[in-house]
């Protein structure tokens, strides 16, 4: 091919098949063979796929408004193309002359979409598969709730529910919406989307439309929301609420049942732990009241179906309530498996009540006198500090007491006190940074348990000394730290008979300067 003199020369080609091709190009002077180039080529046939309808970013489609692709060949003989929109679901539309093709679709739910497409060739012959994907918005407004969905029954008649509004469509200035067929109602918003509480009044299919108003004053379409509501009888208790902690053993309730549909004349009912039917007859309305008597603590189930006069038997309404335990909970790092402390040493004890009307918490140690403390009214616990007065088995007694004077059952918390030894430095108090290097600290030990003569004490890894008790069981000792940072004194005494008490670790820490 004659070469173009004054710039780059263009030769078309055509090439008959998709892959990697080899192209050779060979320059000539005269008939004299002067340079040769060779590239690989990647031929493809991947059709082209079009929209001014469906076009990410440029154009969302919309729910129920049609729109059109238009396919164009990558290949020469297309026939038709072969399409999906991801479903599994493979199509066909017939390709015009000119190898093009135009695909109309009104999409009818909201999404993120991606259209695959491959065109077919007249001897059958099937391209590489293209993909283009768009998203697809809905005008209407959404419609959500955690209360009454759209597939099954539930909740029930008088049982409101929260229902979600929102849109995806800018500027929203309120949402318009009807129960079936009552009154329209309006909520404002300053956002794309609210909620409203709304309480169905009939069991069976429910309908809730709803629209957009924009700040314009134009509407969108409207969604509706269908809904079933359990026709099983609705429970209700001002005494024992439902999934909430009220009352307490022995304390009487009482419990209404109202018909989730018409015509009942009784109601049959069981008490989870009785386990035990109940009837109760309707009254005109259709409503029936009983007495219940918990006799535990903790979550009830009530069980109840209604009944009309022709036999027919509703679903089983399941209520929880739980009541309160009226015993004052004690807790603390003395219990009734390892001894702790010793005489004289101050223990504290954790303790609360679900009885939120106690305002004073009572207690007696090892059967001493009662002595009170406040409730801390912003507090989930209250402590009680006791000083032990005895070695081994302790018992410290609990109860609530309330504005009115009356009193919650008693608590008794049984625990071990051990013998250590108690440890006190004005110098170095417990847990504290103080003193400094070189700074002399006394320590005071005193008896954990009667009739200590002596005690030994070491700190970190140094070497025991014993100091001679006097005749209260006290005995003082001296150390001057060497450096500063922490340090723990181990410290245990022993009697005129050679036994040992337990061991007691001080900590305290020496200052840096």
């Amino acid at each position: 091919m004659p070469v173009n003199p004054d710039g780059p020369t263009e030769i078309p080609v055509t090439f008959a098949e998709a892959g990697l091709v080899k192209v050779e190009v060979r320059s000539y002077v005269g008939s004299e063979f002067v340079g040769g180039y060779t590239e690989n080529v990647s031929v493809r046939d991947l059709p082209t796929v079009e929209s001014a309808d469906f076009s990410f970013p440029e154009h969302d489609g919309v729910v129920d408004r049609p729109g059109s692709f238009t396919f164009r060949p990558g290949r020469t003989a297309v026939v038709a193309y072969e399409y999906s929109f991801g479903d599994g679901n493979l199509l066909r539309v017939d390709a015009a002359a000119d190898g093009t093709a135009v695909l109309h679709w009104t999409p009818t739910e909201p999404g993120w979409y991606a259209l695959t497409v491959r065109s077919v060739s007249a001897d059958g012959t099937v391209s590489e598969t293209q993909e283009h994907q768009f998203n697809v918005i809905d005008t209407k407004p959404s419609v959500y709730s955690s209360t009454y969905y759209e597939y099954g029954a539930w909740g029930g008649v008088g049982m409101p529910g929260e229902f979600q509004f929102d849109t995806v469509m800018p500027d929203v200035d309120a949402y318009v919406y009807r129960l079936n067929d009552g009154p329209e109602q309006v909520v404002d918003t300053d956002s794309s989307w609210t909620r409203v509480m709304l309480t169905p009044d009939r069991s069976g299919s429910n309908m809730l439309t709803v629209r957009t108003r924009f700040l314009d004053g134009s509407f969108s379409p409207t969604r509706t929301y269908t809904f079933e509501v359990s026709d099983a009888p609705v429970v209700t208790s001002s005494d024992y609420p439902e999934n909430d902690s009220a009352g307490q053993p022995g304390q009487t309730g009482r419990f209404t049942f109202n018909p989730g549909r018409p015509g009942v004349t009784e109601y049959r009912y069981v008490l989870e732990y009785s386990g035990e039917e109940q009837v109760v007859a309707a009254g005109a309305d259709g409503r029936a009241t009983i007495e219940i008597t918990p006799t535990h603590s903790g979550y009830t189930l009530l069980t109840v179906t209604s009944r009309t006069a022709d036999g027919t038997v509703s679903p089983e309404r399941r209520y929880y309530f739980r009541v309160r335990e009226p015993r004052v909970n004690v807790s603390s790092a003395y219990d009734e498996y390892s001894p702790r402390g010793g005489v004289g040493s101050v223990g504290t004890f954790g303790v609360y009540t679900e009885i939120s009307e106690v305002t004073t918490f009572e207690y007696q140690l090892n059967g001493g006198a009662w002595q009170s403390v406040p409730k801390k009214p912003d507090a989930f616990v209250t402590d009680i500090t006791v000083t032990m007065d005895r070695n081994g088995a302790n018992l410290i007694s609990v109860r609530g007491r309330t504005a009115s004077g009356d009193q919650t059952p008693q608590t008794d918390y049984p625990f071990l006190v051990g013998t250590a030894p108690l440890v006190a430095s004005g110098t170095y108090p417990a847990g504290q940074w103080s003193g400094g290097v070189g700074v002399a600290g006394e320590f005071t030990f005193t008896q954990g348990s009667p009739g200590v003569t002596e005690f030994e004490y070491a700190v970190d890894d140094g070497q025991p000394v014993t100091v001679a008790a006097n005749a209260a069981g006290v005995a003082t000792a001296t150390f001057t730290p060497t450096s500063a940072g922490s340090y723990t004194m181990r410290v245990r005494g022993r009697t005129a008979d050679g036994v040992w008490t337990d061991t007691t670790s001080y900590y305290f820490l020496v200052n840096y300067s």
